[in-house]
């Protein structure tokens, strides 16, 4: 696919870039990734409605938002022993130890 185009590849060291990091590191326990935050720009909330749409397709994204969300709902004991670390805000986003969670469905990213 590359070979269509004319690009320059320029290596930018692990600790200045932040964001690839993040993205290309396994979340600790399989379960989800999270991002220290979401820079200020146009593109926001376009990332927001798509990180919300992933909560819907994501089963443990959607059992972490049911447990935070109903408290007579019975979720899994492995859910249960991480939902402390999780918040969920009005506006849909999810959030574990104040860290957005980007959920495991491949179109989101």
């Amino acid at each position: 696919m590359l070979q269509d185009y004319q690009v320059t590849f320029h290596y930018i060291e692990e600790h200045k870039n932040i964001v690839a990091d993040a993205l290309s590191r396994h979340p600790e326990g399989g379960e989800v990734l999270t991002l220290n935050n979401i820079s200020s720009s146009a593109a926001e909330a376009s990332w927001r409605e798509s990180l919300i749409s992933g909560y819907k397709l994501d089963p443990f994204c959607q059992e972490i938002i049911v447990g935070l969300t109903d408290s007579t709902a019975k979720v899994s004991d492995r859910v249960q022993a991480k939902l402390h670390r999780f918040s969920y805000d009005q506006a849909g986003m999810l959030y574990q130890d104040g860290k957005v969670c980007v959920p495991c469905e491949p179109k989101t990213i």
